[in-house]
């Protein structure tokens, strides 16, 4: 679920929209947290990228309010609001093509 939330993050950005990046980067830090695990280390690398392009864009302080809001937030509540797939743009995806979500 975490890896999911944290591929979700990647196309938001992608997608230009840092805010909901922040907020399924949070969720999927929260998770990992309550869970005990962590992500794999060749995923590392794209999601540090992912936070820092996110907080270039938002700026640190908008950055940090997204996150902890996120963090307050029950998941229930954060699953309820994912955007559907078209306003993601994952809708313009290939038929054929599969996302890499990691776990």
């Amino acid at each position: 679920m975490a890896g999911a939330l944290e591929g979700l993050a990647q196309v938001a950005l992608q997608e230009g929209n840092a805010t909901e990046a922040v907020k399924f980067m949070s969720e999927a830090a929260a998770l990992r947290a309550q869970m005990g695990t962590r992500v794999r280390p060749i995923d590392m690398p794209s999601l540090e990228q992912t936070l820092a392009i996110a907080r270039n864009l938002l700026g640190e302080d908008a950055f940090a309010r997204f996150w902890s809001e996120a963090q307050a937030e029950p998941i229930e509540q954060l699953l309820s609001t994912i955007p559907n797939a078209v306003s993601l743009g994952i809708a313009s995806w290939p038929r054929n093509a599969t996302p890499m979500l990691s776990n």
